[in-house]
């Protein structure tokens, strides 16, 4: 057996079998992990954004490649629920401001889809840059060589097949690396020895938001600060609960005429009524503690499909948040610490 830490300088132990297997995993084909090209969901630039909002949430992701409706191949990006959300929150703001009569004085997502049966995906692209680093990835490229692309930056790479002309195959997620982690026995082993407070895993400060805040204002926040979630929180700044893309691509299915309303509401409200309509699994999972072993934040996030995890105090006060970036940033860096 052999010693090394975790780089928080927490010694443990793994045998060479362990070890060789555990990077074993790295060099596994991204198409392998990949979806086949025949469940891969694309948007088309004149798609009208209502479509595509709904289209995005009947299938239960949060973004998909827009795809050159004249080249099935050529990918111009990828295009966010956060992307569409900002895209409509900046026009209900700009048509407000230019109503004389004022009547709109809440968010009306009626007349936003009105606005959106009239929008293509084109034009969000135009007015608002994708969030995404756009970066394609090679297939026969491995699970290693994605970590890298999204220890930079990226948070989905489009796979092309190059083996003739460029063609576009698939799209790896980060949440399918992470996924891939989840089942991999060798993997959980070797890292449920640390423990994410002694590596300070995660992001600080929490962007938090109360829960007698209005909906519409969350997602405002969302918009101003670039991100696709926050923390919510109650008048003693306990996590309480989470809202994020997720939650506004759920709102354009199951809200229907209801969806007004219940933009405006308190997000105790909100929750509420969103959440009486489904069995939700994902809340309970948000948080973890500093003691929390890796590998379960791991499992906690493929199991519950969830994006983002909180690392709370004992009174659940939120003190970093844990993404799945920083997850893979940290794999990255054991996987270069080891020797090879």
């Amino acid at each position: 057996k052999k010693m090394k830490t975790t780089g928080g300088g927490t010694p443990i132990t793994t045998t060479e079998q362990e070890k060789k297997n555990f990077l074993e995993m790295f060099k596994k084909k991204v198409e392998m992990i990949a979806p086949a090209p025949n469940q891969i969901i694309t948007l088309q630039s004149n798609m009208n954004v209502s479509e595509s909002l709904k289209t995005l949430a009947t299938a239960k992701i949060l973004s998909a490649p827009v795809i050159d409706p004249n080249d099935e191949n050529t990918i111009l990006t990828i295009v966010s629920v956060v992307d569409i959300m900002i895209y409509l929150i900046d026009a209900f703001k700009k048509s407000t401001a230019q109503m004389k009569d004022k009547t709109q004085t809440a968010f009306d997502l009626n007349a936003e889809t009105t606005r959106a049966n009239k929008s293509s995906i084109g034009d969000v692209i135009k007015i608002i840059p994708p969030h995404d680093k756009f970066q394609s990835i090679a297939k026969g490229s491995t699970v290693l060589d994605a970590i890298k692309h999204f220890a930079k930056g990226a948070h989905r790479c489009p796979i092309i097949d190059q083996s003739h002309a460029p063609k576009f195959y698939s799209i790896l997620s980060q949440s399918a690396i992470i996924a891939m982690m989840a089942t991999t026995p060798q993997a959980l082993k070797i890292l449920s020895h640390i423990k994410i407070g002694d590596i300070q895993l995660g992001t600080a400060p929490v962007y938090t938001v109360n829960i007698g805040c209005n909906t519409i204002d969350a997602f405002g926040m969302m918009h101003e600060k670039k991100i696709s979630g926050l923390a919510i929180v109650d008048s003693e700044n306990r996590l309480v609960g989470n809202i994020s893309a997720r939650d506004l691509a759920e709102t354009t299915t199951t809200g229907g005429s209801k969806m007004s309303k219940w933009m405006n509401m308190p997000l105790r409200s909100y929750i509420k009524q969103m959440h009486d309509q489904e069995n939700d699994i994902r809340r309970p999972a948000i948080s973890c503690s500093p003691d929390t072993p890796l590998s379960s934040v791991i499992v906690r996030l493929a199991t519950n499909r969830i994006h983002r995890i909180y690392v709370a105090d004992q009174a659940q006060h939120p003190l970093r948040i844990i993404s799945l970036r920083d997850v893979l940033s940290y794999i990255l860096k054991f996987y270069n610490a080891l020797p090879k």
